[in-house]
């Protein structure tokens, strides 16, 4: 006797992935599942799934049910299924797309003495709300954005090859940490305009590069979300911290949230979007704030 079809659920995805939506069905296998997400693997990019109360991914298909009604429980890595015509079937999940949300936050002009300020808000809440980043993480992102201050894109690239991959898990904390980073550049440079631009040009430069090395460097889910960071679309917790340093919304409760995301990808995305907001806003830190951002 046939298992019953499960109910159809309402969902919502990033204009990011339209064209996966929208395209005539095709195949999709679970790379990874999870209580509140599965990650699929679609011939043209990596697809996140998840629950109501999960995380906004800027590649995800998120569904009008929470986790509590375990809309996963049947997903099992290596299970196949169909995305396309707005709808996706995975084993226990049928879903159809009915609105879009843009995964690239909207901001308005910000005067870069205004975002160095945010910034310094920022690291004190850093400092204050989680564990400090390793040196072997903390070094190299110094670095690089020093590299980036000064447009050497050679130093920056350096600093890339030895972050990527970096670190345990589907998202490791290097990869982490520059989406924080490219994000950042590819959202605020463009809101703080002239002063900004050469710096935004070399970190495009860099961000291209970091997308070609790291499908070899790291894990899929981890390469696509770089590549979506570097066209400056986020998950929807980073969106509201971007909004916070251009001054639209509170700071501490944005940066609260995103601190909470996973064991350590919440502190190094947004040690990362510090370092790229404040390359935008006035480059690097003084000698001595810098050395303490190394060390501590």
């Amino acid at each position: 006797m046939s298992r019953p079809r499960p109910a159809v659920v309402g969902a919502s995805a990033s204009a990011a992935i339209r064209d996966r939506v929208t395209a005539s069905p095709t195949r999709v296998d679970v790379l990874a599942a999870f209580p509140s997400a599965v990650y699929l693997s679609h011939p043209a990019g990596i697809v996140a799934v998840v629950a109501a109360d999960g995380i906004a991914h800027p590649n995800a298909i998120g569904l009008a049910a929470d986790t509590s009604e375990r809309p996963f429980a049947a997903a099992r890595v290596g299970a196949s299924g169909r995305l396309g015509d707005h709808r996706l079937e995975i084993p226990g999940l049928h879903a159809e797309v009915r609105r879009w949300w843009r995964p690239r936050p909207a901001l308005p002009t910000v005067a870069a003495d205004d975002l160095a300020r945010c910034c310094e808000d920022l690291d004190l809440l850093l400092a204050t709300a989680a564990p400090p980043l390793p040196i072997a993480l903390a070094a190299p992102v110094a670095r690089l954005r020093t590299a980036l201050h000064g447009e050497d894109i050679a130093a920056a690239l350096a600093q890339v090859d030895g972050l990527l991959g970096l670190g345990p898990g589907l998202t490791p904390s290097g990869d982490d940490l520059l989406c924080g980073l490219l994000s950042a550049i590819a959202l605020l440079g463009p809101a703080v305009g002239a002063p900004a631009e050469r710096r935004v040009a070399a970190a495009r430069v860099v961000g291209a590069a970091v997308v070609a090395r790291a499908p070899a460097a790291t894990t899929s889910i981890s390469a696509a979300l770089l590549a979506h960071a570097v066209h400056g679309e986020v998950s929807d917790v980073a969106a509201d911290v971007v909004h916070a340093l251009a001054g639209r919304q509170p700071l501490a409760p944005a940066v609260r949230a995103l601190l909470a995301v996973g064991a350590t990808s919440g502190r190094d995305l947004t040690a990362g979007l510090l370092a790229g907001a404040r390359v935008v806003s006035s480059g690097v830190l003084s000698r001595s704030a810098a050395s303490s951002e190394e060390t501590r």
